[in-house]
């Protein structure tokens, strides 16, 4: 479990590491962890590295300082990888005293996942035109099958 993690930067949702899939909304949570804090990334604990004892313990938030020492702050179970996460990172933050404005943050942090959806998905279509552009191809085939003619 070391370098950044393979949630956030994982090509066709898969984890390069394991082949585990991985659902869009859990790679979402997995931006929205590093967005409130970019020393905490998100990782997926392989089959293999599990006891019985874990369950419920499919990932993992890890705080990685920046003198290279890391440490796991929760384990989180696949059923609960959403915004209850960053509510629980919340309550957890010793910088935030006041516990009253948790529902304004959790409030926050559904307009920061619509935000951040949004701009994937703009992310996605810059790349597509990017490599319609870069193709040496007159013609273009979408997934969508529309056809675009350069």
């Amino acid at each position: 479990m070391t370098g950044e993690s393979p949630l956030l930067n994982s090509d066709f949702n898969v984890d390069s590491a394991t082949g585990h899939f991985i659902s869009e909304s859990h790679r979402l949570v997995a931006q929205l962890v590093h967005d409130y804090n970019p020393e905490l990334s998100v990782s997926w604990i392989p089959h293999g590295d599990r006891t019985p004892m874990d369950k419920g313990k499919e990932f993992c938030i890890i705080h990685r300082r920046a003198n290279g020492t890391q440490y796991v702050v929760m384990y989180v179970a696949e059923s609960h990888m959403d915004h209850r996460v960053l509510g629980r990172l919340y309550d957890m933050d010793s910088n935030n005293t006041d516990h009253g404005s948790r529902l304004a943050f959790m409030d926050r942090v559904s307009e920061a996942a619509k935000l951040r959806q949004e701009l994937n998905r703009r992310e996605e279509k810059m790349e597509m035109v990017t490599d319609v552009l870069r193709s040496p191809k007159h013609t273009y085939k979408m997934p969508s099958g529309k056809v675009i003619h350069k």
